[in-house]
């Protein structure tokens, strides 16, 4: 039977999907600010509708794991403890390569009942082997993209008009992180090996509508 500190942390945790910030704004502009009597230039400038979606989220949150067993209770993947003295961090801001390469303090955790340099690390439970760590302690990096389009309606005869299409996805190419690796006895442990989103895609199109 497990301890109540043990319990504790089981149930006061924040949930796997908590974003402590999101926004997701639309942007609509009609750049219609030719007045002349040019023709030519009233239909190459006027006419036109730009749209834009800005979405940008916070990270969500990940538990950090040992990988394996160690408490012997065929549920795999315990969580670990942190070195007395320490605590877990998110290590920010840095350039994007130093973020692949360590996105927290890796070095703060050990494995409930295990001895390094002479310290035992800390544990609970019946034999001491759960870890203290709590889950969903750190978040990933997060996601920030910004979608656009141009598009603009061409009369050609009465009810009849082609409209011209142009859109992108991730129009600046903002490069977004995946989660890190979170269990101990993997080897890319606190790195980030994959993307979170998509890179730059553009389309251009036409219909004809009447």
């Amino acid at each position: 039977m497990l301890d109540y500190n043990y319990q504790y942390l089981e149930k006061k945790q924040r949930s796997d999907q908590d974003r402590r910030h999101m926004m997701s704004a639309s942007v609509v502009w009609k750049p219609d600010y030719y007045n002349g009597e040019n023709l030519l230039l009233k239909n190459v400038l006027n006419g036109w509708t730009l749209t834009s979606t800005i979405t940008t989220n916070s990270g969500q949150p990940f538990t950090v794991t040992t990988g394996v067993d160690n408490y012997f209770n065929g549920q795999g993947n315990n969580r670990p403890s942190l070195i007395p003295g320490t605590v877990h961090a998110v290590l920010h801001p840095r350039s994007r390569v130093a973020a692949e390469d360590h996105w927290f303090d890796k070095t703060v955790y050990c494995i409930a009942g295990t001895t390094t340099n002479g310290v035992t690390c800390p544990g609970t439970g019946p034999l001491n082997l759960l870890g203290l760590e709590g889950p969903m302690q750190l978040s990933d990096p997060g996601y920030r993209d910004v979608d656009a389009s141009l598009v603009r309606d061409i009369q050609i005869h009465d009810r009849l008009k082609f409209q011209f299409r142009g859109e992108a996805v991730n129009v600046f190419n903002l490069t977004n992180l995946g989660a890190p690796t979170a269990a101990m006895n993997n080897v890319n442990f606190g790195k980030i090996t994959g993307s979170g989103g998509s890179n730059r895609v553009m389309q251009v199109g036409g219909r004809i509508l009447f």
